[in-house]
C-alpha cells in the first residue's frame, strides 16, 4: 500500500484521438490519476474499451493527444531527448503477448539484458549476474538464458517479459493484460508471482485487466473504463463488492464467484458503440438497462459515492439502481 502523500505518477485529463481518414477516434478522453509509490492500481473493462492505450500513454509509448502526465515531479509530457531516455529507465512495461514480445532470434540471456545494455549499466560481467538473478527470481532454471523463446511455454515466456521489465529496477511497471494469453491453469502461478515480486521490491503498479476478481486479488484500486471514459473509480475490494456503476455491475456479474456473495447475471445488449461514432451524453447509454433522457444530452461526471470517500462514479442516476 502507498505510504507517501506524494504520488509517484500525476495524470491529469489525459486523452488519445486517433485519426484514420476524415474520422477521429476518440481511444482516450479526459482521464485522471494519481499512483502513490507501492501501489497498484487496475485499470478494467471490455476490448476496445481503452485501456491498452491508457498504458501506453503513461509510458508515452504512443503520444498521448491531450493532458498531462507527471512521474516523480518530473512533467513527461513533452520530455524529449537524453532526460526522456533517463525517466524511461525508471518506467518499463510487461507486454500482454508472451509469444509475439519477444525477439525470436535473441536468447533468453541477451533479451533480459538488452535494457541494461540500452542504458549502459554495469559491466558484461555485472550483466550476466543481474541475469542470472533474474532468472531466479522468476523462478526459471539458470541454463534458460542460453536458449530461445520458442523453447519455452507461454507462461515461461511471460516470466521472461517480466524479467526483462525488472533487469532495469524500475519504479513503475505497467502490465498490459499480463495473463489473458495464458491458460487458466498458469494465470494464477503469473499473478502470484507479480504479487510476490511486488511485495518484495516495493514495486507500483498499473496493471490493465478485463477479470475483475484477478483485479481484486492484486490491486489496491481501480478503475472502470467504457469507450475511453471512466466509469467508476475506487478501492478494488468496495467495488468488487458494492459496485456503483451499471457497467462495473455487468462486468461483475460475468465473472465467476467463488465468495458468499450470489450475484444475478447483468446481460448488456447489443455490442461496444464504435469510438468513431460514440453515443451522445453517456457513452455507455445505449447498452444501459436504467438509461433515462438526461443520459443522451449531457455527459455524467465521476462524483463521490455518499459515505464513501474514495468511490467515485459516472452516472446521474446511480442513486436510484
Amino acid at each position: 500500500m502507498p505510504e507517501s502523500t506524494s504520488p509517484l505518477l500525476a495524470i491529469e485529463g489525459l486523452g488519445k484521438i486517433f485519426t484514420a481518414g476524415q474520422q477521429s477516434i476518440h481511444a482516450v478522453q479526459d482521464v485522471s490519476l494519481d499512483i502513490h509509490r507501492g501501489e497498484i492500481v487496475g485499470i478494467v473493462g471490455e476490448s476496445g474499451s481503452g485501456k491498452t492505450t491508457f498504458g501506453r500513454c503513461v509510458l508515452r509509448l504512443t503520444e498521448p493527444s491531450q493532458g498531462r502526465i507527471e512521474f516523480d515531479g518530473v512533467n513527461l509530457t513533452h520530455l524529449e531527448g537524453a532526460p526522456m531516455r533517463n525517466m524511461r529507465r525508471r518506467m518499463q512495461m510487461i507486454f500482454q503477448d508472451p509469444y509475439a514480445s519477444l525477439n525470436p532470434r535473441m536468447t533468453v540471456e541477451r533479451i533480459i539484458a538488452e535494457p541494461l545494455d540500452i542504458h549502459q549499466i554495469g559491466t558484461v560481467a555485472e550483466r550476466r549476474a543481474r541475469v542470472g538473478a533474474l532468472l531466479r527470481e522468476v523462478d526459471l532454471p539458470l541454463d534458460s538464458g542460453s536458449r530461445y523463446p520458442h523453447e519455452f511455454s507461454g507462461g515461461q515466456r511471460q516470466r521472461i517479459g517480466i524479467a526483462r521489465a525488472l533487469a532495469v529496477k524500475p519504479d513503475l511497471i505497467v502490465a498490459d493484460e499480463p495473463v489473458s494469453a495464458l491458460d487458466v491453469s498458469i494465470q494464477a502461478q503469473v499473478v502470484n508471482l507479480l504479487k510476490d515480486l511486488q511485495q518484495r521490491y516495493h514495486l507500483t503498479m498499473l496493471f490493465i485487466s478485463h477479470d475483475l476478481n484477478v483485479v481484486n486479488f492484486l490491486c489496491d484500486r481501480v478503475l472502470v473504463m467504457y469507450l475511453g471514459r471512466v466509469m467508476e473509480s475506487g478501492p478494488a475490494r468496495l467495488i468488487s463488492n458494492r459496485p456503483a456503476h451499471p457497467y462495473t455491475q455487468a462486468l461483475l456479474s460475468a465473472n465467476p464467484h467463488l465468495g458468499s456473495i450470489k450475484r444475478q447475471r447483468i446481460t448488456l445488449s447489443g455490442d461496444l458503440p464504435s469510438p468513431a461514432n460514440p453515443p451522445s451524453g453517456c457513452v455507455f447509454r445505449t447498452r444501459c438497462p436504467y438509461a433515462q433522457s438526461r443520459c443522451a444530452e449531457e455527459i455524467p461526471q465521476l462524483r463521490q459515492v455518499a459515505g464513501e470517500n474514495k468511490q467515485q462514479v459516472a452516472c446521474h442516476f446511480f442513486e436510484q439502481l
